[in-house]
């Protein structure tokens, strides 16, 4: 009991410091400034902090990083109970209510041996009736306005496949990036800014296709091929630099040498 007891104090003393950082009279300039649109791209980078934690596999940057993200609900929260909408309590409360309604199965229900697919399938049709949608309207709905559209497009067609409007197999795939790269060509041929923009979206979207079909998550595909860039460019600059050269001073056939040695760090 002094251990839940402690936790719970955990938990209000960060209340506590938030309302500190937040009073009109005594608060940090910076936090009592800020309101739900400014803190947007630092929830953004605070999501992605805890993704690289996670990768690092070093649970102390884990904590810290679960933290900052933490800190953010309670910033929102603070914010909200300010203007008398709502406070972290409520947050919890919804999150509660929200796990027990779409786990019938542990918390209502006999139905204790249902597989992953029935359980997800089972999730699907609970969160339809809550927000009462209707699985079988063929309207495609956009529910995904705020996520970074490469992830966008990927659940659009996560959707649509749903309605067996998908290819259907990866062939049909390729024979459309193919397609898509050469209009993009064709359209780089006539230097028509507008037209190029276009087709580059249309690959990109197929791609992100290709990725529906394989069920990879491309902004994680993406998010990876980042990191392993900058890892493999910063070998290269530290090599360049351990020479006292600079990249435009070094030659193609030197650099791809290199690109190929980072390869192998």
């Amino acid at each position: 009991m002094a251990k839940k007891n402690n936790n719970i104090k955990e938990i209000e003393e960060l209340l506590s410091i938030m309302s500190t950082l937040r009073d009109t009279k005594k608060g940090c300039d910076w936090d009592k400034n800020q309101t739900f649109d400014s803190l947007i791209d630092y929830t953004i980078e605070e999501t992605y902090e805890v993704i690289d934690a996670i990768r690092s596999k070093k649970i102390k940057n884990i904590i810290e990083e679960l933290g900052d993200l933490l800190f953010q609900i309670v910033f929102y929260a603070q914010i909200a109970n300010e203007k008398n909408m709502f406070n972290f309590f409520d947050v919890v409360r919804s999150i509660n209510e929200k796990m027990i309604r779409r786990h019938p199965h542990i918390f209502n229900s006999n139905e204790k041996n249902l597989s992953i697919e029935e359980i997800n399938q089972k999730w699907e049709e609970i969160k339809n009736i809550e927000k009462n949608i209707d699985p079988d309207d063929p309207v495609l709905l956009d529910n995904y306005k705020a996520f970074p559209n490469l992830l966008k497009a990927y659940k659009i067609q996560k959707k649509v496949s749903k309605m067996k409007f998908e290819f259907t197999n990866e062939e049909e795939i390729f024979e459309k990036l193919d397609e898509e790269s050469n209009e993009l060509k064709d359209a780089i041929k006539e230097k028509n800014i507008n037209k190029i923009e276009e087709e580059l979206g249309d690959l990109l979207f197929t791609v992100a296709n290709l990725s529906t079909y394989y069920k990879i998550n491309p902004e994680i595909a993406l998010y990876k091929s980042n990191n392993k860039f900058i890892k493999r460019f910063n070998f290269i600059s530290r090599k360049i630099n351990s020479v006292n050269k600079k990249f435009d001073t070094i030659s193609k056939e030197k650099l791809e040498i290199l690109w190929k040695k980072s390869k192998y760090i």
